[in-house]
């Protein structure tokens, strides 16, 4: 009942954290644009975002292993409060490119929340608890953008437009301050202090918790894999869009917000009601295996749809297989750390997943527009294929070792 409790507090900690983040993302744009901004600076602030978290996320986990979740999460959901609030009173594109910068040094929550379900859940029910956490990332960013545009409507004044940016912000900060004031409240720190390392003269940098996180049997191989599925969804995110555009489809802004909502919505429904049965039947190993042929296959196919019917399948599939791999991906990183390492591993997939949105659209961008619409979507799909194909059999070999018990 415990540990039930204890998911729901972080479940709804980490959905209010991305309903903030979701209503604050679609603006940034048409904000920046304000300033003079080109395509190349509007998309420098998801970059920025994405390298900040690419270099802390494994420092912020590893202080989690020291100090305790509870505070680095709380840390977290400050620094993020501070971020939106400066988005309130800036007057240049600069300064939205710092208050990015800073939300992204400050971008540990989800990390740190997967760490935390690995403190409370035993092995066999990690990657059940990391489906939690992924439900509530898609179901919270889902529901940001259509809050954001409500409230766009609401303080929509033509006298003053700035108006409107502000009003998001200083909503996204207010909820992102109460979102803070409850965890304080309700979140029970889930690391005691007797698992916490005493350790302080030990190297806490980056690369120090890089180097040891690769230590670990096997986790090298599923953070390249978490890369590679990363890297092929940042390039779908950035490009679907030009897709749809094209004479086939001629689709506008709402129906690609539809196709948007449904994909999340797939991925949701895998995370949060599927992938705990899913992986006591079958095994992580197979999990990853099978999503990442899903992922590839609707990755490499999307560009040669020339049917609503055919991009609506192939959604299904990709938005089937990410909710598998995130969470199975995941709990076999947590289940092959150590207890001592558990935030810094986690911390070390979430740095991968930020260096993949990096490099994903940047790259994607050039080929699209070098070699045409299948080049970014066939090169997604066999980057994931050629990733996973060396590592197939350990991924067998972990879930008949999963499916042997233990002799007392």
């Amino acid at each position: 009942m415990r540990q039930r409790a204890a998911l729901g507090v972080l479940f709804f900690t980490v959905f209010v954290d991305l309903v903030g983040f979701g209503l604050v993302l679609p603006l940034l744009p048409y904000f920046a644009s304000r300033f003079g901004a080109n395509g190349f600076e509007v998309t420098a602030l998801s970059s920025i975002f994405s390298l900040m978290q690419f270099v802390f996320a494994p420092f912020w986990g590893r202080l989690s292993d020291r100090i305790g979740r509870r505070p680095v999460i709380l840390i977290s959901l400050a620094g993020s409060t501070l971020s939106y609030f400066g988005l309130m009173f800036c007057e240049s594109f600069w300064q939205i490119f710092a208050t990015r910068a800073f939300a992204g040094f400050f971008g540990a929550n989800i990390a740190v929340a997967n760490a935390y379900i690995a403190d409370i859940t035993p092995p066999e029910e990690r990657s059940k608890g990391m489906g939690w956490i992924g439900a509530a990332f898609g179901l919270g960013f889902v529901l940001g953008p259509g809050l954001g545009a409500l409230i766009a409507h609401l303080a929509d004044d033509p006298l003053r437009p700035d108006q409107v940016y502000r009003a998001i912000g200083g909503t996204a900060a207010a909820i992102c301050g109460l979102n803070g004031l409850v965890a304080c409240w309700t979140l029970a720190e889930s690391r005691p202090s007797s698992h916490r390392e005493v350790r302080r003269r030990e190297a806490m940098g980056p690369l120090a918790a890089w180097r040891r996180v690769f230590a670990a049997r096997g986790t090298a191989y599923l953070i390249a894999l978490y890369f590679a599925l990363g890297y092929g969804f940042a390039n779908f995110e950035n490009l679907f869009a030009l897709l749809l555009i094209r004479p086939a489809f001629g689709f506008d802004v709402r129906e690609g917000n539809l196709f948007f909502l449904y994909l999340g919505l797939v991925m949701a429904v895998v995370q949060g009601g599927m992938i705990g049965r899913l992986a006591k039947r079958f095994g992580d190993g197979r999990l990853i295996a099978a999503g990442c042929i899903l992922s590839a296959v609707a990755m490499a196919w999307m560009p040669f749809a020339d049917r609503s019917w055919h991009l609506f399948l192939l959604l299904g599939l990709l938005g089937l297989g990410q909710g598998l791999n995130r969470a199975s991906i995941l709990g076999l990183v947590s289940r092959r750390a150590n207890a001592e390492m558990q935030g810094a591993a986690l911390g070390a997939a979430q740095s991968a997943g930020s260096l993949a949105r990096i490099v994903g659209p940047i790259s994607g961008g050039a080929l699209f527009d070098r070699f045409g619409p299948p080049a970014p979507f066939l090169l997604s799909g066999v980057l994931v294929a050629l990733v996973l194909l060396p590592g197939i059999g350990g991924l067998r070999r972990e879930d008949a070792a999963a499916a042997t018990p233990t002799s007392a």
